[in-house]
């Protein structure tokens, strides 16, 4: 009697455990009532974001360049041809050297030419682990789903702080109100309207952008993207 008792109760144990297993955070650092659970939840799930091995995801962790340039490559966009950039600071071998040189030259920002009368790429670094800010990745985004065609205006308090161009002549404040427009990236999140673009990017803010990007029901971005 006293064993099929215990027999029971580990069954309910058991049960108990599986249930919260599956409804409660599937990353160890990342609750299942945290503004983010759903959006991280959904960007691992679609293959577009993973954790560490340890089985945390990092949430607050700063995105490096180096990953954003990872992201961008699993974005599922048709129809953009990309070429390879040299960066002398991408090491032959990285975990990240592939797609820094194929989608790194899309993130402008802090890549530039260190001498302006070579050819563009000449000398050209990357910083990949440096972390990514904002407007960086919103025209990551901007160039990979080559969004220049149209002449986008938002509204941020703060637009004047966006960077103008950088060495690569991308246009960043149209990269940033095209987000905007877009609803991919609305803005820093606090509802101020505030873009923050020299802010970096945490990696919990990132799958909300990718879940954005995913849901989408924008015929620019869906014509140009398969949804897995």
């Amino acid at each position: 009697m006293k064993k099929s008792y215990l027999k029971c109760l580990l069954m309910v144990i058991m049960t108990i455990a599986l249930t919260l297993c599956s409804a409660g955070a599937f990353y160890s650092d990342v609750s299942s009532s945290s503004w983010y659970y759903d959006t991280v939840k959904e960007a691992t799930d679609a293959g577009l974001m993973n954790g560490d091995g340890d089985g945390t995801f990092r949430p607050d962790d700063y995105v490096s360049r180096a990953e954003a340039a990872t992201v961008l490559s699993r974005l599922p966009v048709t129809g953009w041809n990309y070429y390879e950039t040299y960066f002398v600071d991408v090491p032959e071998g990285a975990w990240y050297s592939q797609t820094a040189s194929s989608y790194g030259n899309l993130l402008g920002g802090n890549s530039r030419i260190e001498d302006s009368s070579q050819p563009l790429g000449y000398m050209a670094h990357f910083y990949p682990v440096s972390n990514v800010e904002r407007e960086d990745f919103a025209v990551g985004l901007y160039n990979l789903f080559d969004l220049s065609s149209i002449r986008w205006r938002a509204h941020f308090e703060d637009l004047n702080q966006v960077t103008k161009t950088d060495s690569y002549g991308y246009n960043y404040e149209q990269a940033v109100c095209a987000m905007r427009n877009l609803y991919i990236m609305v803005g820093s999140g606090s509802g101020d309207g505030y873009f923050k673009p020299k802010q970096a990017l945490t990696r919990a803010e990132l799958a909300q952008v990718l879940c954005n990007l995913k849901n989408t029901d924008e015929p620019l971005l869906i014509e140009k993207m398969s949804r897995r």
